[in-house]
């Protein structure tokens, strides 16, 4: 039984909370046949493209031009907070560091799954690791979220990332009374906290294989922890207070912007969430078909070259090698296929899609 793989997975979970037929079963054996190879031959010229000399060299231009604008956003972030005074400097401080932040992690994430892996910086190959100015190991995160939350996404008892603690609240689930309290933690840790719950989730995976992935999580921590709240701060002499309070602010705003994407990228009222028992993890198309379900695009109105492809997710589950520069060349392709095979290529504006999940947040909450 390979439910025995997540021993944290409550055995009547599935029974209790599923209310529809398994979603796997609108495509036959055959049809899931033809998925795998026209997908896998997708793979093919995606992997060659990645791999041609000039493309690289574009990708490495795009992820050091990207680097240096959210370096100078960090810079002018510190500058107003330590050498300004006034409310609209604050904000403006603290929502410029918080948006590096958040901008830095997007693109260590493609970093970590080895998307520059031809950059002449070594830390941009990725073999450094990468700096998270979050509360997150990158060492960790690399672990969990690429061989874990992409091999299997969205799986419960395969994705660490979708617990039934935190759960993804889909239209295919309903909650019991008992289940209320859960799914009301679940909504606040997925739209505040996403990163910094789920650098915990990742450390806890890393743990079962590494004695010291607590210790070093907690010796990284302690380390952004001294350098932002402490050192910063006293460097600012007067404006010590200001400093500590937009630092902290930054890492809300980051959390916060962190959570929007998450959610209307994953946790939206059209994505569906297989289990274990639903999903075959040595096939091919049951990868192709769930990575297509259990994600969504959406229209970002701002500047996407600061959430690194966050906005080509179904692109991004489907091809995670890929830089967000190849996402949206991808894009059409990829709803070609789906097309022709009937899956649900789900798109939409971020506005629209964050309103209807906030309908499924509340119908789990207060179900009968």
């Amino acid at each position: 039984d390979r439910r025995q793989a997540a021993p944290a997975i409550d055995p009547g979970f599935i029974e209790r909370r599923v209310k529809r037929p398994n979603p796997m079963g609108q495509w036959d054996a055959e049809t899931q046949k033809h998925i795998q190879e026209d997908f896998d031959a997708l793979l093919h010229d995606l992997v060659s493209e990645h791999k041609d000399a000039k493309s690289r060299s574009l990708d490495n231009l795009h992820a050091s031009a990207s680097y240096e604008k959210f370096k100078a956003d960090e810079d002018r972030g510190r500058k107003l907070l330590k050498s300004r005074i006034g409310p609209v400097s604050f904000l403006k401080g603290s929502f410029l560091l918080g948006r590096s932040r958040f901008a830095q992690f997007c693109l260590g994430h493609e970093v970590l799954h080895g998307s520059y892996s031809t950059h002449p910086n070594p830390e941009f190959q990725g073999r450094k690791g990468w700096y998270m100015p979050l509360f997150i190991l990158d060492k960790h995160w690399e672990h969990g979220h690429n061989r874990f939350h992409h091999k299997h996404p969205g799986v419960f008892g395969l994705d660490p990332e979708a617990t039934p603690t935190n759960h993804r609240v889909s239209n295919d689930f309903f909650a019991e009374k008992g289940d209320r309290i859960s799914a009301l933690i679940s909504a606040h840790i997925k739209n505040f906290h996403s990163l910094f719950f789920i650098g915990i989730v990742e450390a806890n995976k890393v743990s079962q294989i590494d004695e010291n992935a607590w210790k070093d999580l907690f010796k990284y921590n302690k380390a952004l922890a001294k350098k932002e709240f402490v050192t910063f701060p006293l460097e600012a002499g007067l404006n010590a207070p200001r400093v500590l309070a937009g630092n902290l602010f930054s890492f809300l705003f980051a959390e916060v912007i962190s959570g929007i994407l998450g959610k209307s990228t994953h946790i939206r009222d059209d994505s569906v969430s297989l289990h274990i028992k639903e999903y075959d993890a040595s096939s091919r198309a049951h990868f192709y078909i769930n990575s297509v379900l259990n994600a969504g695009n959406i229209d970002y109105p701002f500047d996407r070259s600061y959430i690194g492809g966050f906005d080509k997710h179904i692109e991004h589950h489907l091809f995670p090698f890929l830089s967000s520069r190849k996402l949206d060349e991808a894009s059409d392709r990829v709803r070609a296929l789906c097309e022709k095979y009937d899956l649900p290529y789900t798109e939409g504006s971020l506005g629209k899609i964050l309103l209807e999940g906030l309908k499924v947040d509340l119908k789990v909450l207060f179900a009968a």
